[in-house]
């Protein structure tokens, strides 16, 4: 279900891009997604990066603060997770968190997807306290959305809440030595 947000992003926006007069390097943008998303598929993470580099690299021919620089950080982000490169997960995912700020506004449904995939990435790396404080600022944004738009990130948040607690007590539960 996470990258289906993103991805659901990514396809109202190069909608409006087609009906309006997309950039002109939509398309091409759009080719190394499809070949990143193909290659990160197939686990070739290596190839998938070379391809989502590219894409950025299109992406931010039209601005450094667009949806499709943020769909591509996304993409990179993920990438880097999946490939165990928590470093650069975090980069990619930081910065799309301040893309997507930028784009929509701090308390905007856009910025959902950002913050639950910076969230997984705190999750799975065990860093509590990070992941808590993202999760939170999204059940902030939840709440404030019509009934209709929280459905699908209600249960991806409750989820990483369930999971954040989960931590929470096993580390509660190791023996401390003094």
């Amino acid at each position: 279900m996470k990258r289906a947000i993103g991805r659901g992003v990514l396809l109202i926006w190069t909608a409006g891009l087609i009906a309006c007069g997309p950039h002109p390097n939509t398309l091409t943008f759009l080719d190394h997604q499809n070949a990143g998303d193909k290659a990160f598929i197939r686990g070739d993470y290596a190839e998938a990066d070379n391809h989502y580099r590219l894409a950025l690299a299109e992406a931010e021919k039209g601005g450094k603060k667009t949806p499709l620089v943020q769909v591509a950080l996304a993409s990179l982000g993920t990438n880097y997770l999946a490939w165990g490169k928590y470093d650069q997960a975090e980069s990619a995912y930081k910065r799309q968190v301040a893309v997507a700020e930028k784009v929509y506004g701090p308390d905007s449904s856009g910025m959902l997807s950002p913050l639950l995939d910076i969230t997984w990435l705190f999750l799975k790396q065990n860093r509590v306290l990070e992941a808590e404080a993202c999760n939170q600022r999204a059940q902030g944004i939840i709440s404030k959305l019509k009934e209709g738009e929280r459905k699908e990130a209600v249960a991806e948040i409750e989820g990483q809440r369930r999971r954040i607690e989960q931590i929470k007590n096993q580390s509660s539960m190791k023996p401390q030595r003094f």
